[in-house]
């Protein structure tokens, strides 16, 4: 049974510009999939992973374990949604976390602040980020339809989602290139010395 918010981590694409699967690339010597199921397990949020039948293989060979669902990689960011919506269905939460992997999971405090009974969005220094918070209500009622019409899910939540203000800058980090991981691994160490 799936507890009552699962956060679905959407990591089936190639990674182009990072030079392959970014669940795969490696963020201080560590592989980011690691990582990331690590700040998740710190934060009490279960994840569902939706991977490609490629990334999937190199996860598992890496020693990754836990649930997943597979998507195409080539296909829109919405087909992975519904793919994870598909493998949920069965034990269906109250809602979930929409997360791409190249995304720094935040802190326990804005997953907090998004979960509810409404779509939420993450904002920081007035962007909008992630992880997005939809209802399992609204999910499963309009997921399905908008995949066969093509949709977008910033599109479809763009008049809807409650925008949520909060401290953690890694709403808006996109680890999608080198130079972007080079700068979330000095960020890291600035943000040691400061706490240290």
């Amino acid at each position: 049974m799936h507890p009552r918010h699962t956060a679905i981590i959407l990591a089936a694409g190639m990674g182009r510009r990072m030079g392959g699967p970014k669940a795969m690339m490696r963020v201080r010597g560590e592989p980011w999939w690691r990582v990331q199921r690590g700040a998740l397990a710190a934060a009490g949020i279960p994840a569902l992973w939706v991977t490609s039948e490629r990334v999937e293989a190199e996860l598992r060979a890496s020693g990754f374990e836990g649930p997943s669902a597979t998507a195409d990689e080539t296909a829109p960011m919405l087909t992975s949604l519904c793919a994870a919506v598909r493998s949920l269905a069965a034990h269906p939460p109250a809602g979930v976390y929409v997360l791409p992997v190249d995304v720094p999971v935040p802190a326990p405090a804005v997953w907090i602040a998004l979960g509810g009974d409404r779509i939420a969005v993450p904002v920081h220094g007035g962007r909008h980020g992630h992880p997005v918070y939809l209802p399992w209500p609204w999910v499963i009622e309009t997921l399905p339809r908008a995949e066969s019409g093509g949709g977008r899910l910033d599109e479809l939540i763009r008049n809807l989602a409650a925008e949520v203000i909060v401290d953690d800058p890694r709403v808006r980090m996109n680890l999608n290139t080198p130079e972007a991981r080079a700068a979330y691994e000095a960020w890291l160490m600035s943000s040691e010395r400061h706490t240290a």
